[in-house]
């Protein structure tokens, strides 16, 4: 077999590169793990501040309720 030599240099690269990577496995499953669990809590942040504020809304509607049914008990 006849190699040129930047053949020989390119394979030469090449495992040098995967040996350096070696470490390197399994990592994109923890970034990938780690980036669902932080939208899932940011849907999670989402939807509370969203229940939140329909408690407000509806909070704000009984007392509105309390105070007209209570001026209309002292006007009549």
């Amino acid at each position: 077999m006849n190699l040129s030599p930047a053949k020989t240099t390119n394979l030469i690269g090449r495992g040098q590169h995967k040996s350096s990577r070696k470490g390197e496995r399994g990592v994109t499953i923890v970034i990938a793990a780690v980036a669902m669990v932080s939208l899932l809590a940011m849907l999670v942040l989402a939807i509370d501040v969203v229940s939140l504020y329909v408690a407000s809304g509806q909070a704000q509607q009984a007392a509105d309720a309390a105070a007209l049914a209570g001026a209309a008990a002292f006007s009549s």
